[in-house]
């Protein structure tokens, strides 16, 4: 594997500024908007070079919006179209994103030229993401929930080899049935479960900041248990890190 330098990493924002999928907190076009720019400024302020890839699978052109922020002018790419309604209505928001991604991979000069490619959702931003980047080991860095093992990924914020996504994760969302209970976190736990804990497990823990549009929540990281995690990821990695996942049965193993 190789190093990537953060700078030249494509950044994949995923938005749905006119949602669809039931159980979704926020539901104020306006502010779905402001929150989705303030955002992508955010990621502009920590890395004035990066290529930012906006794709929004609602159908909502954000082209007059973006035009008003100078510093969005240039190395900034917007992709739209219209998700699957009855799907991501139907399975859940999961869906959606999916769907984004895949767009975004098919239909992006950007991500076309690029090898790996970093994915997080809208409204939000990560404050470590070049030292998040520097510490990939394989050809996924993701964060994960679950006391020891991995039970659910951290689908918010990650980086990944396209040819390993497009191979392990590009379908994983098809999986998705939100009112049974398998969201996006879970689809991607089980689709990881087949390679060994090292070649996804992050060694450290992204901080995360921002709006979350689906729980109407606000996200500021805590440092002190970002160190824990981040510590409990090292040692997941060392201790478990050529095996396979082993999925634990509850959420607190």
């Amino acid at each position: 594997m190789h190093s990537v330098d953060a700078r030249e990493l494509p950044i994949l924002i995923t938005s749905a500024i006119a949602v669809s999928a039931d159980q979704t907190q926020m539901m104020d076009i306006d502010l779905r908007i402001r929150s989705t720019i303030h955002a992508a400024l955010k990621w502009r302020q920590l890395n004035p070079q990066a290529r930012i890839v906006l794709c929004d699978g609602s159908g909502f052109d954000l082209k007059r919006h973006l035009s008003n922020e100078p510093t969005l002018a240039s190395n900034l790419e917007f992709i739209g179209f219209l998700n699957d309604f009855e799907l991501v209505k139907t399975f859940g928001k999961g869906r959606g994103e999916g769907e984004i991604i895949n767009y975004a991979l098919d239909h992006s000069d950007y991500l076309a030229e690029a090898d790996v490619f970093c994915k997080c959702t809208g409204k939000l931003w990560v404050e470590n993401h070049e030292s998040f980047v520097r510490a990939r080991r394989g050809p996924f860095a993701f964060d994960y929930h679950g006391r020891i093992l991995p039970f659910r990924i951290d689908t918010r914020y990650y980086v990944a080899s396209k040819r390993e996504f497009s191979e392990i994760l590009r379908n994983a969302f098809l999986a998705v049935d939100e009112p049974k209970g398998v969201d996006l976190e879970s689809a991607y736990a089980s689709a990881l479960g087949n390679i060994a804990l090292n070649r996804y497990v992050s060694p450290i823990v992204p901080l995360i900041n921002g709006l979350s549009g689906s729980m109407g929540v606000t996200y500021s990281p805590a440092r002190g248990r970002s160190l824990l995690k981040g510590l409990r990821n090292r040692l997941v990695r060392r201790i478990f890190g050529r095996a396979l996942n082993q999925r634990p049965t509850s959420p607190g193993n």
